[in-house]
């Protein structure tokens, strides 16, 4: 898939594959692409030295993909230096297969035409608010039936506020920076790294 040049998500053991030769990634990747690692699958492929943000952004740079560190206070980091912490993920999204949902959520907005590091955030912020929105319990199959309301949502506050086309980067930052669902009640925005371009 990678030599394709075709948007490509890869997570899980598609990350793991390469563990023992992180260079054969790195060389592999000629196209947009985004890395999904949890903290061991990082580890794996990429020096974990230092805070969060560093090493997401030095691994970005370094394979030439988008990567999305997950966790509590996901790193979404690309090659160019841009990079969103995504702070609106509860801990009910540390369940088997949430991760599962979350490249789905991001091949479908890449098959959209979204840029990787837009993509990227915007399913991000999508997979939190959803499986805030659902609470305690949560399991991976609940966050799909979640998302139409989720994306009602962002259609109703782009109305409101005028915003730009929903495939426009202007968009995309807006939801992710806090000018858009970060001003509904009770749902944290993201903390948005790094120059902002056009």
């Amino acid at each position: 898939m990678l030599a394709s040049g075709r948007p490509t998500v890869l997570d899980a053991d598609a990350l793991t594959a390469f563990q023992t030769e992180p260079a054969v990634l790195d060389q592999a990747i000629i196209g947009p692409c985004v890395l999904t690692p949890h903290d061991g699958e990082f580890g794996r492929l990429f020096d974990a030295g230092g805070d969060k943000l560093t090493h997401s952004l030095a691994a970005a740079r370094r394979c030439g993909a988008v990567v999305v560190l997950k966790g509590s206070d996901t790193v979404i980091a690309a090659p160019d230096g841009r990079a969103v912490i995504n702070t609106n993920a509860p801990p009910s999204l540390a369940t088997a297969g949430s991760g599962d949902v979350l490249s789905g959520m991001l091949l479908g907005l890449l098959a959209q035409g979204m840029t990787p590091f837009l993509a990227a955030a915007a399913a991000v912020w999508m997979h939190g608010a959803a499986a805030s929105e659902f609470g305690p319990g949560l399991i991976a199959e609940d966050l799909p039936d979640l998302l139409p309301g989720i994306v009602r949502r962002l259609y109703k506050l782009r109305a409101e506020a005028a915003l730009p086309p929903r495939h426009s980067s202007a968009f995309v930052e807006a939801v992710t920076a806090g000018s858009g669902p970060a001003t509904l009640p009770d749902s944290p925005g993201t903390i948005y790294v790094g120059q902002r371009t056009a």
